[in-house]
């Protein structure tokens, strides 16, 4: 959902260069990944790291009006209502809930203070001298930088976290290593790969 709006939101606004920049990017990845010359989480990792092209030239307050867009129309309409909901009750039980994401991080902080989350780490996209370069600041948030990273927030915020009474939400099974961080895993609408190991783990699985 949320780089295709990044793709839509920069054609509308005359960005058609860059769109067709990153679409090839795309399509040499995803012809590698056919032909089984590159992982599915190489390809995701690429593919986020690629949406830095999307953002190259734009100031800031510029990339700010992309991301409130892309928040407002794009992802806060579909976020599902019962994963809210479990969100929520973490909140109310007073537990620290930080959003996770491979997204740029920027937009993902937009999105966890419309839920009223407690932390965000997403991909940090590289700037210099006010304006986005088209390349981002390592790491890219997807597999086990995520976990890695996760740890490194908690500790930098100062956040006591007992890992083995924690919850961790996720969808795809390139999640694994944050998954089995903490005590309580929960598979969310996960893809086959990730369902067939909670159950073989008996994690809790939340589905339709």
């Amino acid at each position: 959902q949320m780089w295709r709006g990044l793709v839509d939101y920069t054609r509308v606004h005359g960005q058609r260069v860059a769109v067709a920049q990153y679409y090839a990017a795309v399509t040499v990845m995803y012809a590698l990944r056919k032909a089984k010359l590159a992982s599915e989480e190489s390809m995701r990792r690429l593919a986020i790291a690629h949406l830095g092209l999307l953002l190259k030239g734009w100031t800031v307050d510029e990339a700010e009006a992309a991301f409130d867009w892309i928040v407002r129309v794009q992802l806060l309409p579909t976020a599902r209502r019962n994963v809210m909901d479990r969100l929520q009750t973490h909140l109310a039980q007073g537990h620290a809930v930080f959003l996770v994401s491979g997204m740029p991080n920027p937009c993902l902080e937009r999105v966890g203070r419309a839920v009223g989350a407690t932390g965000a780490i997403g991909t940090a996209f590289a700037l210099r001298d006010g304006r986005y370069t088209g390349g981002i600041v390592p790491p890219v948030m997807v597999g086990a930088a995520k976990r890695e990273q996760t740890f490194m927030y908690a500790q930098q915020h100062g956040f006591d976290i007992d890992w083995p009474t924690s919850y961790a939400y996720a969808d795809s099974i390139h999640d694994r290593a944050m998954l089995e961080m903490v005590g309580h895993p929960v598979a969310v609408y996960p893809d086959p790969q990730l369902l067939e190991l909670a159950h073989k783990q008996q994690w809790s699985v939340i589905t339709e």
